[in-house]
């Protein structure tokens, strides 16, 4: 089970994890429990910027003209640590992508990809909206 642990939260989250009121005020405000992969953070959960594209129906005609300036735009900024990751969604049991979701580390990031972005530019993208996502959990 993992539960956040900040200094004022350690009494009530002691008796999820079964911890004596003892071992749950010795806690450090940074504890990771459960598997070492999974990051719980003390001073405040990150903030990420996540990117919703909604595409038009087809997609896959459309695009690939546009699609190697796209790709090479994420790519970018993945390497300058902005495009955290990204890539198309695609409903259950279908085979065209009907948007896409790209996570930013900040929010001018998100704002110039989709500035820049070709898709966007010559109507592949229908609809997109910014969303402030606090990370509250992280492997």
């Amino acid at each position: 089970m993992l539960a956040f642990l900040s200094s004022g939260s350690r009494h009530q989250t002691s008796h999820l994890l079964n911890l004596t009121p003892t071992v749950a005020r010795n806690l450090p405000s940074l504890k990771t429990i459960g598997t070492s992969s999974t990051r719980l953070f003390s001073s405040g959960p990150p903030t990420q910027y996540v990117l919703f594209y909604n595409y038009i129906p087809d997609v896959l005609e459309k695009r690939p003209p546009h699609r190697d300036l796209h790709l090479s735009l994420a790519s970018d900024l993945a390497k300058d640590g902005k495009c955290l990751s990204g890539g198309p969604t695609t409903p259950l049991k279908a085979d065209v992508p009907d948007g896409a979701v790209f996570v930013f580390s900040d929010e001018e990031s998100a704002n110039f990809f989709v500035k820049e972005d070709p898709y966007v530019k010559h109507g592949i993208v229908t609809d997109w909206s910014i969303k402030e996502w606090t990370v509250a959990v992280q492997s």
